[in-house]
């Protein structure tokens, strides 16, 4: 489902921006 791996990316990104500095 892209769905699915859509929203495994926006998780990813999400993490990164949040957590990533």
């Amino acid at each position: 489902m892209k769905v699915n791996l859509l929203k495994d990316i926006a998780e990813f990104v999400n993490e990164f921006i949040l957590g990533g500095g």
